[in-house]
């Protein structure tokens, strides 16, 4: 996600246990028929996001891992991701039919789709939806993610009357230009060229369903406060039943669902300030399922009772790396890149200072995602994860020798900015200045703990001289993670990298298909680290505790449970 859904959780946080059926409307629960289910299937969920609230329930500005664990139970997409990451149908009755040039993609649309107040979900609400995300008066920050489709980028980069509701130029609608309602149950997009990550990217909250009848009445800002008028609103497998704003949202199941209805009718998210506290709510008895396991509490975790929860734990695709700013010296400098990528013992990091919480790496692209390079080196040109000190001794004398006279003490205090709010990154961050400076001793490193939105913003404003972030993708396609987080024009290049060559290939990738697709991802991928665009030091691992009553229940690659879960899951008798 722009803001990833990634960078709003800390360090250590993980999620991960693929699972379960790839079809919408047919799939079966995977525990024994032969267990009998509650009659309360109400499922208490307990997340730990360091707010007591989500930063929204509108889809067009769903920036943010934890609002999307919300959104996307309330409003329908054209398609869905399934628990192995495969892009399936979903209010869509199929696959959409594909142009052989790949720039013409056919949805057709399941028929009776309605709101739960009656007003039909059809291709005009999709195509209203999409023109809605990509507007200049929304001013959503993720509209780029649909600039293949044709105009998408003029469109959204127009301007806005003064009323705020009026797009000033040529194009000033993209209904009926490249979003093209042929009748009520087919639409049209038209691309710009092919995108082969198109479709992944229509499976993020920013393609929903949106209600054009309540944006109407209320207006782009507050028309989410009134989801819960009338018993509620929704037309996916939830409708929003509770939002106080203080820590609560309560979903209920929609009984106008047009699938296979999930068994479990209500869903209570309680939203926590900080991990310990909500694991201990979970411990006490709170709460079925608890996302995360804090770090000092991972050990207690793996020792529970079974009779009171199971620690589950998996690789997720979430990457956590350190970034030097290219425009900010001494990171313009690629020989100082690689001298703190190659500093980094990953071993040290992930088994010790994360205690076995974190799988340690120096991938950009996670295993488990689509286009994950088995054979990729690391910064010192080999499949090693402890430090290589002696290299980067040499590169940044190297550097000094031309800057300062060979005096690396010249170089000026260095600062790594990290995200405030968890020990678990205080750790990182002193683990991190701790290898660099035995590696190069006479390198001044401070640390500067931010508040989540000063880092990001400063981030986008490439103020940051070095940076600890993680990135957990929007969707399942190595776009996502290279050419997303690298093209220059990107609000996600925070560390204003400009690699044109390894640039040009991520661009190539992005309209090809099939095996070539995924090694030129790959070629660049390893030029990224060869250059030190980033310096990955973990992949991060799903760690969450359930209840044995929970079953057929479990968090996808993505870190949330996949729609076809929701429809299988159950409370059994306990």
């Amino acid at each position: 996600m722009h803001i990833p859904k990634a960078c709003v959780r800390w360090a250590a946080l993980g999620l991960v246990l693929s699972i379960l059926c790839a079809t919408l409307a047919g799939c079966s629960d995977s525990a024994p028929q032969s267990v009998a289910k509650a009659a309360d299937q109400t499922l208490n969920y307990q997340l730990a996001i360091g707010a007591n609230d989500i930063a929204t329930f509108d889809p067009a500005h769903s920036v943010d891992y934890f609002s999307y664990e919300a959104i996307y139970l309330v409003f329908p997409g054209l398609v869905a991701s399934d628990s192995n990451l495969n892009v399936i149908p979903w209010a869509a009755e199929r696959m959409p039919d594909i142009s052989s040039d790949g720039m013409t993609y056919t949805f057709h649309i399941r028929a009776g789709l309605r709101w739960t107040d009656g007003t039909p979900i059809d291709a005009s609400t999709f195509a209203y939806s999409l023109n809605r995300s990509l507007s200049p008066c929304l001013g959503s920050s993720l509209a780029y993610y649909f600039y293949p489709i044709q105009d998408a980028q003029s469109y959204s980069n127009a301007t806005c009357s003064l009323d705020g509701k009026t797009v000033i130029g040529n194009i000033w609608t993209l209904v009926g230009r490249s979003l093209i309602v042929s009748d009520p149950h087919t639409l049209v997009i038209k691309l710009a060229k092919p995108a082969s990550y198109f479709l992944q990217a229509l499976t993020y909250p920013t393609a929903y369903a949106q209600p054009k009848q309540l944006i109407d009445r209320w207006g782009d800002k507050k028309w989410t406060d009134h989801l819960v008028d009338n018993g509620g609103f929704g037309g996916n497998l939830y409708k929003l039943a509770q939002w106080d704003h203080k820590g609560a949202l309560s979903l209920t199941a929609n009984p106008a669902f047009w699938g296979q209805k999930p068994a479990i009718n209500t869903v209570n998210f309680h939203l926590y300030m900080d991990q310990d506290t909500g694991y201990k709510d979970f411990v006490d008895g709170k709460h079925d399922v608890s996302v995360p396991v804090p770090l000092g509490q991972y050990q207690a975790a793996k020792a529970l009772d079974k009779s009171k929860g199971t620690l589950q734990e998996n690789p997720n695709l979430q990457t956590n790396y350190v970034a030097g700013t290219w425009t900010s010296a001494p990171f313009d400098d690629v020989r100082v890149r690689l001298a703190f990528s190659n500093a980094i013992d990953r071993n040290i990091l992930a088994n010790k200072v994360l205690k076995g919480t974190a799988i340690p790496s120096y991938h950009i692209v996670p295993q488990g995602m689509p286009g994950y390079n088995s054979h990729l080196t690391g910064p010192d040109g080999t499949t090693s994860l402890t430090a290589n000190a002696e290299k980067a001794k040499g590169l940044i004398q190297q550097y000094a020798n031309d800057k300062y006279g060979g005096d690396i003490a010249k170089i000026p205090p260095i600062t790594l900015s990290y995200p405030a709010g968890s020990q678990d990154n205080t750790n990182i961050a002193q683990a991190l200045r701790q290898m660099w400076q035995n590696a190069m001793p006479d390198i001044r490193i401070n640390l500067s703990a931010l508040d989540f939105d000063t880092l990001i913003n400063r981030g986008r404003a490439h103020q940051l001289q070095l940076y600890m972030l993680v990135w957990i993708p929007d969707y399942p396609d190595p776009y996502d993670w290279l050419t997303l987080q690298f093209d220059p024009a990107s609000d996600s290049d925070y560390a204003a990298v400009n690699d044109a060559q390894a640039f040009a290939l991520m661009k190539q990738a992005d309209s090809e298909t099939g095996s070539q697709r995924y090694s030129d991802y790959n070629q660049a991928e390893q030029m990224s680290i060869d250059h030190g665009a980033w310096m990955p030091y973990s992949q991060a691992k799903n760690i969450y505790v359930l209840r044995p009553w929970v079953r057929g229940f479990a968090l996808d690659p993505l870190g949330i449970p996949a729609l076809p879960t929701w429809q299988s899951a159950f409370i059994a008798q306990h």
